[in-house]
């Protein structure tokens, strides 16, 4: 993505990424990337980081800021791939809303993102490649 992103850093060599959301106001986010039974797949959450030190993968923050969250978690994707490459890593969003909103921002940047990613989208239980404008549940992106 072309789209400015959001400084990050990489939580103790964890696999956790962190940066904060600076719109109407400043929210801790985090980009966790959680190993899966099977071999080499990965899932990707975005999270907020809540006072109590928890964290809230449904909260509707609203900071006016969407685009360039999205790029960020973009940015660390493509970073995470790097450093951890011949893996999958599969995403959704948290509601039905949040999918589209990855879906929204993959349409846009298929032409470039296809150059480095191969893109995966999910539905009925079978993954195709990802075709622009065609609504899938889930998505997976692997470095080329």
């Amino acid at each position: 993505m072309e789209q400015p992103f959001f400084d990050f850093n990489q939580i103790d060599e964890s696999l956790s990424f962190s940066f904060e959301s600076t719109g109407k106001r400043n929210i801790e986010k985090r980009v966790i990337f959680q190993k899966l039974d099977l071999e080499n797949f990965y899932q990707l959450a975005l999270v907020d980081l809540k006072e109590d030190g928890t964290f809230d993968d449904k909260i509707v923050s609203n900071n006016g800021d969407r685009d360039t969250v999205l790029a960020t978690i973009f940015q660390i994707l493509n970073y995470f791939l790097t450093i951890v490459p011949d893996i999958v890593v599969l995403f959704a969003g948290s509601t039905d809303s949040r999918t589209r909103l990855y879906q929204i921002a993959l349409n846009s940047e298929l032409e470039k993102a296809s150059k480095n990613f191969n893109i995966s989208g999910f539905n009925n239980n079978l993954f195709e490649s990802f075709v622009k404008n065609k609504t899938y549940e889930a998505f997976a992106i692997t470095k080329k």
